[in-house]
Formats: structure tokens, C-alpha cells, sequence
């Protein structure tokens, strides 16, 4: 299966992890370069940045661009593809998993990873790979850093993301007509959640979108807050309804890892 890495340029000692890891695993991959606040060409379009839920940070916006310019490479290649964050840490059983996973169906994306939050998912589950087991994904936008991606998804989340800005895992979450899945346990982590199980941290961590002087979100400009609270409310009434209708074929509940599988 094919594999992207997204990183930042400056961020040396994370490509050098990460290649390390991926070496490990005997997985070949293609570095893209991770947009910055420089690269930003629509950070004067309005419009389209304020269809969020609250105004977005450079960085946040960058990252979502940086999202997108991997879609495409899917498109393009014609291939389902592991997208990975640079900050990514994968299980020993990626590789089985990804080969497992290669011949699914009627599959738009499949999410690897956990972030210690519940997520809500079918109580019906499908095997994939010894001891794994997937799960439609209704609603858990938690995290965009370890997820397969195929062609047929990334067509309709690049169609969604020309007239919806959000976080890039929030997009991904809040594009309805996308076929997502989760698999259980999950093989991935961002590095920020391993003390969160108790694994320790290969490298120094710090988040490039929080860090420094993006650690601040950007101030509502006048008049801007009821509309972007507006948005919120109904996004979270849409969530609640689907959670209703949902409630018999589906759980809310934390993804399991097995933490053996990460040393």
C-alpha cells in the first residue's frame, strides 16, 4: 500500500522518526512537505474560512491545506493510501493491518488511531486481520494522524473541502456522505497521547499548531460571535439527532489499543 507522510520542512528530527519507523516496519512511503502560514493562499477569503465553527488559526488552516494536497496525491495515484502525520506512532502490526486492508470494498477511509476520547461506532463489527476488527464510524473527529485513505474518498472529501473550512480531522469527521471506518484495537498514536497509556515518548514532543504564538486562538472579529456560535449549536444539535436515531445499532465508547503491540 502506498504511503504519505505529511511534514514540515524545519521539522528534521520528526521525518527522522519517522523514516526510523517506517524502516522498522519495511514500509516504503513519499514524503510531502507540510504547508505553512506562508504558503496560506486563501487566508484572505473570508467567506470560506469563517464556514468553521470559530474562527481558525493559520497554522490550522495550513494543516487542513497540507490534508488536502494529500487527497489529491490519492486522486492522482488512483490508489488507496496510508496518510500519516509526522508525529504518527505505529503499531508493530501496521504493515499486516495495511495489507489486510488493501482488498476491503465499498470503503472510503479507515482510522487508525485513538485519542483516549470515545468515539461512536457500530456495534456490528467486520474482521479485517487476525485479532483486528472494524467498525463503522459515525462520529469521533478526533485526530488526523494515521488514517487509509482510498481514491473514492478523497474525490468526496476534496469536493466537501472547497466550500467547508474546519480542522482537518473535523472535516473529515463532518463529511456525511463519506463510508468511514475504525479498527479495533487501534494501530496508531500521536506521540502526544503515549504517557496518556503508558508508552514512552521516542522523541521530545510539542505541537507546531499550539506552540508559540499560535497557542492563542484568534479573536472573534465584531459582530462575528453569535453567527460562529450559531454554527456550533447547530452542528452539536445535528450530532445529538444522529446519536438518537443511531442508538440501537451503535455505542459510544473508548477505541482499545493493546500497548504490547507498540514496544
Amino acid at each position: 500500500m502506498d504511503c504519505i507522510i505529511i511534514n514540515l520542512e524545519t521539522a528534521k528530527d520528526r521525518m527522522d522518526f519517522m523514516t526510523k519507523q517506517m524502516n522498522k516496519l519495511t514500509l516504503k512511503f513519499v514524503r510531502i512537505n507540510a504547508l505553512t502560514e506562508n504558503d496560506l493562499v486563501l487566508s484572505n477569503e473570508k467567506s470560506y474560512w469563517n464556514t468553521w465553527e470559530r474562527p481558525l488559526k493559520n497554522t490550522e488552516k495550513a494543516c487542513l491545506l497540507s490534508h488536502i494536497n494529500a487527497w489529491k496525491s490519492v486522486v492522482e495515484n488512483n490508489s488507496p493510501t496510508l496518510i500519516l502525520e509526522d508525529d504518527a506512532f505505529l503499531s508493530n502490526d501496521t504493515k499486516s493491518v495495511l495489507e489486510a486492508a488493501s482488498s476491503l470494498q465499498n470503503v472510503d477511509l479507515l482510522s487508525l488511531e485513538v485519542r483516549f476520547r470515545k468515539k461512536l461506532i457500530s456495534k456490528k463489527r467486520e474482521e479485517l486481520y487476525f485479532g483486528y476488527s472494524y467498525s463503522t464510524l459515525y462520529q469521533g473527529g478526533s485526530g488526523a494522524a494515521a488514517y487509509i485513505l482510498w481514491p473514492s474518498g478523497a474525490k468526496k472529501l476534496i469536493a466537501y473541502s472547497k466550500k467547508q473550512a474546519a480542522l482537518a480531522d473535523a472535516l473529515i469527521a463532518e463529511c456525511k456522505n463519506l463510508k468511514s471506518f475504525q479498527i479495533e484495537p487501534a494501530c496508531a498514536l500521536q506521540l502526544d497521547c503515549l504517557p496518556l497509556y503508558g508508552i514512552e515518548t521516542p522523541i521530545e514532543h510539542f505541537s507546531i499548531i499550539n506552540s508559540g504564538e499560535n497557542f492563542n486562538r484568534p479573536p472573534y472579529e465584531k459582530g462575528s460571535r453569535l453567527k460562529f456560535l450559531r454554527k456550533r449549536l447547530i452542528s452539536q444539535l445535528k450530532k445529538g439527532l444522529q446519536k438518537f436515531f443511531l442508538i440501537r445499532k451503535s455505542e459510544k465508547r473508548t477505541i482499545k489499543i493493546e500497548i504490547n503491540k507498540f514496544k
